[in-house]
């Protein structure tokens, strides 16, 4: 099984509506969607290391700021320091990186949108 599979799991398990890539049109939020955005390969001087460090992205989207940010406030405790199983994937630590506000204010319609930045280290 894949990281984004285990990480679809979690989120699912933790009641966050969640998407990978691409949110379809028309979903009522709060919501989230999450992406791979890079994935680094290690190796030892004696042999390929078994660890690999994949970074994600997390995208909270809400209509207002509380909820935006009680979303994202989910996911960080649902990963930060996360060690252990995700559906099959050895994970070894998760680290939250960075959090950017992205909101876009737009006349009267408001879409509230934090981004989260998490380091996965795990054997794939």
């Amino acid at each position: 099984m894949r990281i984004e599979e285990g990480i679809q799991a979690a989120l699912v398990a933790a009641g966050i509506a969640s998407y990978y890539e691409f949110m379809p049109q028309g979903v009522v939020y709060p919501a989230l969607t999450f992406q791979r955005v890079s994935t680094v390969r290690g190796d030892l001087l004696s042999e390929l290391d078994t660890f690999t460090t994949v970074r994600f992205q997390f995208d909270a989207y809400a209509d207002n700021l509380t909820a935006v940010k009680g979303l994202a406030d989910q996911v960080r405790a649902l990963f930060d320091g996360f060690a252990g199983n995700l559906s099959g994937v050895t994970v070894q630590n998760v680290k939250m990186e960075n959090e950017t506000d992205l909101s876009i204010l737009e006349g009267d319609k408001e879409t509230r949108r934090t981004s989260l930045d998490f380091f996965f280290i795990l054997h794939e």
